[in-house]
């Protein structure tokens, strides 16, 4: 405004400088933004061409001999039988403890609480995860451990 009002070689200088500085801000910001958009670009067209490279064909047979079942064939029915499965075979958190009045203590538990204690702190599920495994709500899972825990803590104190 100063250059307008007062135009001086100084105040034209400082306009000039100001100018240079806002037209520098701008073609930076244009650079930034040309580049992450390419990047993205380029990161997606990777992603498809590994995505499609690696594709689960799940009605081609296991293996290379056509008389062997399709991978889908193989597969349970339902997802429940197959991570009752999975469950029923994980060792417990008392095959992992050394302390033996803490596996004593353990062992008090009920089923639900062991399991839920085994699932959150030996398998690194979260209260979701195990709520939806058992059918019950996060909050119910939360309480479960909570209390578990709680109960654990007293008994061995005693």
């Amino acid at each position: 405004m100063k250059a307008l009002l007062n135009p001086n070689e100084e105040n034209k200088k400082a306009l000039d400088q100001s100018f240079k500085n806002h037209h520098f801000h701008l073609k930076f910001l244009s650079y930034l933004s040309k580049t992450l958009h390419f990047n993205a670009v380029r990161y997606d067209q990777k992603r498809r061409r590994d995505h499609n490279k690696n594709l689960l064909i799940l009605d081609a047979p296991a293996r290379n001999d056509e008389s062997t079942p399709s991978i889908i064939d193989q597969l349970s029915d339902t997802n429940q039988d197959l991570e009752k499965m999975i469950f029923s075979r994980l060792s417990t958190i008392d095959e992992h403890l050394s302390d033996d009045k803490l596996v004593k203590k353990f062992n008090t538990l009920t089923p639900i609480q062991k399991e839920v204690l085994t699932l959150y702190y030996l398998y690194s599920y979260t209260d979701s995860e195990i709520a939806q495994f058992q059918k019950k709500s996060q909050q119910s899972v939360f309480k479960t451990r909570k209390r578990a825990l709680l109960k654990l803590k007293q008994r061995l104190r005693e």
